[in-house]
């Protein structure tokens, strides 16, 4: 009996453990508030997918031939959003970015990867989806949140979002990609904001 009591509290001791490295191995890989991943998850995930895509032919796993054929990224901005902390304070503000959370993981696959790049900006990426079709998610999501509403102060609050839109080239990094879509995105700011803009449609695209 003393012997099955040991194994007991040794097995409850290993479940506790277990449950330790998962807690923080989620926070290592997650975004506490809106629950995306953190820039440091997004970028591990997404590496996986280009690193398939930017082997050479000889090494392309039947997992790349079956389905990945392309890879693109929407870089997503919320716009205004320092005024709605400024006016609504910042507890309105969080609402805001776990509502967008909600509304872009709502529009996309299982497959897909959506992270909190830094403040109200979230990247999302698409393995397998060209510009064009990163284009059209982008914008369903777009209008999507255009529609929704947090409550703050008995007042009813939204935002609009911005998205630059770029898909992968052969050789392309992850920071080369993010690069492009940030570039669009600047230029949908530039365009007066509740917009998508692809990379390609730039003048400097290259």
């Amino acid at each position: 009996m003393a012997n099955k009591n040991v194994c007991g509290k040794e097995i409850k001791q290993i479940e506790k453990l277990e449950a330790e490295i998962h807690r923080i191995k989620r926070l290592a890989y997650v975004d506490e508030l809106t629950g995306l991943f953190n820039r440091h998850g997004f970028k591990v995930e997404a590496d996986k997918f280009l690193h398939e895509l930017n082997a050479p032919k000889e090494e392309m796993t039947k997992r790349r031939v079956a389905l990945i054929s392309n890879f693109s990224i929407i870089m997503v901005d919320a716009d205004h959003f320092k005024k709605v902390n400024d006016v609504y304070g910042h507890p309105t503000g969080d609402a805001i970015l776990k509502m967008l959370a909600v509304a872009i993981t709502g529009r996309v696959r299982d497959l897909d990867m959506v992270g909190r790049w830094g403040g109200e900006e979230i990247i999302i990426g698409l393995p397998g989806a060209s510009e064009n079709d990163a284009a059209m998610i982008a914008d369903i999501i777009r209008e999507k949140v255009e529609k929704e509403r947090v409550v703050s102060k008995k007042k009813s609050v939204g935002v609009t979002i911005s998205s630059g839109v770029a898909a992968h080239a052969h050789g392309d990094t992850l920071e080369a990609l993010i690069h492009k879509a940030d570039k669009a995105l600047y230029e949908a700011k530039h365009r007066g904001r509740n917009c998508v803009v692809r990379f390609t449609e730039l003048k400097s695209a290259k």
